[in-house]
């Protein structure tokens, strides 16, 4: 039985990630996803759904389970970030030796099962203690994207997440935009939630 630590969306933990649905924060072997969003609690139970269906299959051996969920929190395991250029890098999966086999038929089931829209993203993924690609980010499926999320994007409501200089830090980094009328270049370093 794997002993969680009690978080709540006030813990304090290591912040290292910001979605436009959900906050990511570690805890020595956890992270946390807080959820900003109704639609962050929802990528986070269709993540689950699709571990027990992978679990079922002998697929899960590389994709992150969802460890506790309640109504402002989702808790996996904490798994090394991809070594990254300007936080932009290309994972080749028919090339690449950290891809494995068993991860790549979770994600072709994925996609053709259960519609699963970025799990080719390479920002998606992390490295387990072998160093082989493990799926961390997977509960966008391709209706959500395009009927739910999309619209709130365009919106303004969502941030889009897109490369460029923060105009405060100067650094070429990710950047929250909300619409295309967003003003405000700056990273969440320097203060942009």
């Amino acid at each position: 039985m794997i002993q969680l630590l009690h978080v709540t969306p006030k813990t304090v933990g290591k912040f290292i990630g910001l979605g436009s649905t959900r906050k990511v924060d570690r805890f020595d072997q956890f992270v946390v996803k807080t959820f900003l969003h109704p639609l962050g609690k929802k990528q986070s139970y269709l993540e689950q759904k699709m571990y027990e269906h992978l679990y079922k299959e002998n697929l899960h051996a590389n994709i992150a389970p969802v460890l506790h969920m309640d109504e402002q929190i989702c808790v996996q395991p904490y798994y090394r970030p991809v070594p990254a250029d300007l936080g932009n890098y290309a994972i080749d999966f028919e090339t690449d030796p950290r891809v494995t086999d068993s991860l790549k038929q979770a994600i072709h089931l994925l996609k053709d099962e259960m519609d699963c829209y970025d799990i080719f993203d390479s920002s998606n993924y992390a490295l387990n203690k072998e160093g082989k690609l493990m799926l961390i980010d997977y509960g966008m499926t391709y209706e959500m994207y395009m009927t739910e999320w999309l619209p709130l994007a365009r919106q303004g409501i969502l941030p889009q997440i897109s490369m460029g200089q923060c105009e405060s830090c100067g650094v070429v980094k990710e950047l929250r935009i909300y619409g295309e009328d967003d003003p405000d270049r700056r990273c969440v370093s320097c203060g942009k939630i």
